[in-house]
């Protein structure tokens, strides 16, 4: 069977495993030390004088553990980092949907006052050969309302190329 260290439950598995492991070299170590010194006074004078040695793995230990607090504070930076940046391009996306939606609700506008312009220079158009005065009345106005928004809709595309400027 093996274990993959990378899954939580493969994790767990290795970390019983190197647990029981430790439990079992504990174990043994009573064993043979009673086994090689026979009384506990032998081996406690030779227990001590490996003192020195179990400071120095309590110190790499040590060593250890502030590796692992340099190393989470490293992670840490490099996740605000991209936290900030991920937040800095969510708004630069939101501003590029806003001038979208800006710019659709402008050329939807100028679409408007085109179609009027169209129609009423089809009224103009059609209206042109009156024969009668209300018909007459009606042909002018139509030319007067034409004029008025063309003149509406070059305000309006001078407007929005003074902005884009």
């Amino acid at each position: 069977m093996r274990i993959d260290p990378s899954t939580s439950k493969g994790l767990i598995i290795c970390g019983v495993l190197g647990a029981t492991a430790i439990f079992l070299a504990w174990c043994l170590s009573f064993i043979i030390l009673f086994q090689v010194f026979g009384s506990p006074e032998n081996a406690g004078a030779f227990g001590d004088s490996f003192g020195a040695v179990n400071a120095l793995f309590s110190g790499l230990a040590f060593l250890g553990v502030i590796l692992a607090i340099v190393l989470q504070r490293q992670e840490l930076i490099e996740q605000r980092l991209e936290i900030r940046n991920s937040r800095i391009a969510q708004e630069e996306s939101a501003s590029a949907l806003k001038q979208t939606l800006e710019d659709a609700r402008i050329r939807t506008e100028l679409e408007s006052l085109n179609l009027v312009i169209q129609s009423y220079r089809t009224l103009v158009e059609s209206s042109r050969l009156a024969s009668t005065l209300d018909d007459k009345k009606r042909h002018e106005d139509a030319r007067e309302n034409l004029e008025l928004y063309q003149a509406l809709l070059l305000k309006r595309v001078n407007k929005i190329i003074k902005a884009n400027e």
